[in-house]
């Protein structure tokens, strides 16, 4: 039997969201009723078999295969949270510059002796006592050349090798597969933020796919996901 022209519309609203009401409002229905009569209407054989239709029509539209729906799933799951940001031990300003002494890197050599040509000829042209006030000699300290990226050095009396910690996130453009993880990133007072679709949930909702999630599992007796944990923990025998 044909759909009227509002119930064939509710039919197609319905499947952007499959909200009743929402959908009964957008064919015309009256707010008041709106609830009511997608009710109605949703239990009806004729509009059920439509939606259903209209349904596959949409992914058939969109080619959405079990495939393109699980990739994302299993690229989340398996993504090591090292392919997109990596907290790193690396050298402190003192592990590798001469002596151990602070070093810079070549732009704030540039900088510091230019500060210090400044000071001294702002010191002579008030006649201070440079000996007292401000050393004629630019102090390089530990030399330019720090690197932020270098290991620290074992040897450093100042960090004892240890170094400090750094966050390094990853270029986007390069991420691959893991980009499937990869949520985008919030810029707060503090830094950047990296946000990452759960991993877990994918996992869990692959587990579900697959069944591998159940309660209980029959192997040679009952064995729960609880006590499955333990013995693979413990690297016993599931027999």
């Amino acid at each position: 039997m044909a759909l009227d022209d509002r119930t064939e519309l509710f039919c197609r609203e319905f499947v952007k969201d499959f909200v009743g009401a929402k959908a009964a409002r957008r064919a015309g229905v009256p707010i008041a009723s709106s609830r009511s009569w997608s009710c109605r209407a949703l239990a009806e054989p004729e509009v059920v078999a439509r939606i259903a239709a209209l349904r596959a029509e949409l992914f058939q539209r969109i080619e959405v295969e079990t495939d393109d729906l699980l990739r994302p799933l299993v690229n989340i799951a398996r993504t090591n949270i090292n392919d997109l940001v990596e907290f790193r031990r690396t050298c402190c300003r003192h592990c590798w510059g001469k002596d151990h002494g602070y070093q810079r890197t070549a732009s704030e050599m540039r900088m510091a002796r230019a500060r210090h040509a400044k000071d001294l000829k702002k010191a002579q042209a008030e006649g201070r006592d440079l000996t007292e006030d401000i050393d004629p000699v630019f102090d390089e300290q530990g030399g330019e050349g720090y690197d932020a990226t270098v290991d620290p050095n074992p040897e450093c009396p100042e960090c004892h090798g240890e170094g400090v910690g750094n966050a390094f996130i990853k270029d986007t453009r390069d991420l691959g597969v893991s980009s499937d993880a990869y949520a985008g990133v919030k810029v707060t007072k503090d830094g950047i933020e990296v946000k990452l679709h759960d991993r877990i949930e994918a996992i869990k909702l692959l587990g579900d796919h697959k069944g591998v999630f159940a309660k209980n599992v029959n192997l040679k007796g009952e064995l729960t996901v609880a006590n499955l944990a333990t013995r693979m923990r413990n690297r016993g025998p599931l027999a």
